[in-house]
């Protein structure tokens, strides 16, 4: 069935704080560079009442124009979709979301049960307060052999990301045009922003 996935994200608090080896900016002047691309974002928008019909379309992206009802909702502008590189099997999109903040979208109709007619675009929003901290989505059991595939927005001040593994172990991913992605077998514990300059590292743990 075409269905629009409106997730509101759990914020994960990651304050920037100055480094040894440079400041990060204040979160008033943090930007997210790829928010002001130019470009359709290539997402059908549809009116709920074609959403029936729209399920019978050859696979391709589609956002059904719901908006929640319920109050603190957060979802993304699709108008504001700004198209990312595509990393692990996925399509995905940063966007601005209603209250001011980020929103990441991801797509992928391999990991549907009906891989021909997939419509759904999952998004993870936070808000305006929640710019420095980005946007988290870890999909459990997504990837091959039921592999972990994380995916996540940062803004212009982060170079890289550390993914800490239950483990030990971690997996450092660059970042590029505001986000990052990555693939692991393992349970993740902890995610690290690295900053320009090498400012300071937060650790934020995951999960339990």
């Amino acid at each position: 069935m075409c269905a629009a996935a409106l997730v509101a994200l759990a914020a994960i608090a990651v304050p920037f704080r100055p480094g040894p080896h440079g400041r990060v900016r204040s979160v008033t002047d943090l930007s997210y560079t790829e928010l002001h691309r130019g470009g359709a974002s290539g997402i059908l928008v549809i009116a709920p009442s074609r959403a029936a019909a729209a399920a019978r379309l050859p696979a391709r992206p589609v956002w059904v124009a719901v908006v929640p009802q319920y109050p603190g909702a957060t979802f993304p502008e699709i108008a504001t979709a700004r198209e990312l590189p595509r990393r692990e099997g996925f399509r995905a999109w940063i966007a601005k979301s209603n209250r001011d903040g980020v929103c990441l979208l991801l797509y992928a109709p391999a990991l549907s049960h009906n891989a021909r007619h997939a419509h759904s675009v999952l998004a993870s929003c936070g808000q305006r307060a929640q710019l420095s901290e980005g946007v988290v989505e870890v999909l459990g059991g997504y990837g091959a052999r039921g592999r972990n595939v994380v995916f996540g927005l940062v803004p212009d001040p982060v170079h890289s990301v550390v993914v800490g593994l239950a483990d030990g172990r971690s997996i450092t991913a660059p970042v590029a045009g505001n986000s990052y992605a990555l693939t692991t077998g393992r349970t993740l514990r902890s995610v690290v922003l690295r900053a320009a300059g090498g400012a300071t590292i937060r650790r934020i743990r995951l999960g339990r």
